[in-house]
């Protein structure tokens, strides 16, 4: 199997220091925050595109489509529409995939590697294990630059991040399912309660 550093197939960006992105917060509607960041991490969008130079024009904003990493959490994401035009901070690192290689890298076989494979796993583990008893642990963007990652054809590639985003889907369904069932059965229990229980 071959492997390439991660920095062969995209640029990582630090997003806007916290500080200075709060005193321009009133240009902006709101920051792009770890709850945006988890409800993109469990909300797919079919066919969401990645933006370009073209139609992404204040580079500190998101959009649709954008893939960012949580330094908190070290996983990615793809930025939802419910999040598009949030301000991007440094608690975040924007991924560009490098468009004009011979073999560009999916986006979604990106997110199964970086969320999902021990393989890298085990890189993110290492680089924090040398950071030893720090409070707040984040992996370096040269860090991240110089992990490996296994590739495989363009093809397989496209199956392998399909069968991820399906499964990522089906689990959500299944979760808001339960969630339903779970509301449903407890407001009967409070009506049953109100209504003096059995008589």
């Amino acid at each position: 199997m071959e492997e390439k550093q991660l920095q062969e197939y995209m640029e990582l960006t630090l997003g806007t220091n916290l500080a200075k992105a709060k005193e321009e917060l009133e240009d902006y509607q709101s920051l792009y925050d770890q709850a945006a960041f988890q409800f993109d991490l469990t909300h797919f969008t079919q066919d969401i595109r990645l933006n370009t130079s073209e139609t992404s024009q204040d580079k500190s904003l998101v959009q649709t489509g954008d893939l960012v990493i949580s330094n908190a959490l070290k996983l990615a994401a793809i930025v939802s529409p419910e999040n598009s035009g949030k301000l991007l901070t440094n608690n975040f690192i924007r991924v560009s995939l490098i468009t004009d290689c011979d073999h560009p890298l999916n986006k979604y076989y990106f997110l199964y590697l970086f969320n999902e494979s021990n393989h890298l796993a085990k890189q993110k583990n290492q680089e924090l294990q040398l950071q030893g008893n720090t409070v707040v642990k984040r992996i370096p963007i040269s860090a991240y630059n110089a992990m490996n990652l296994p590739i495989v054809s363009t093809e397989e590639q496209q199956r392998i991040g399909k069968i991820y985003i399906e499964t990522k889907k089906v689990k959500q369904h299944l979760q808001d399912y339960a969630e339903t069932i779970e509301d449903f059965s407890f407001s009967m229990i409070e009506q049953h309660i109100k209504d003096g229980g059995t008589k």
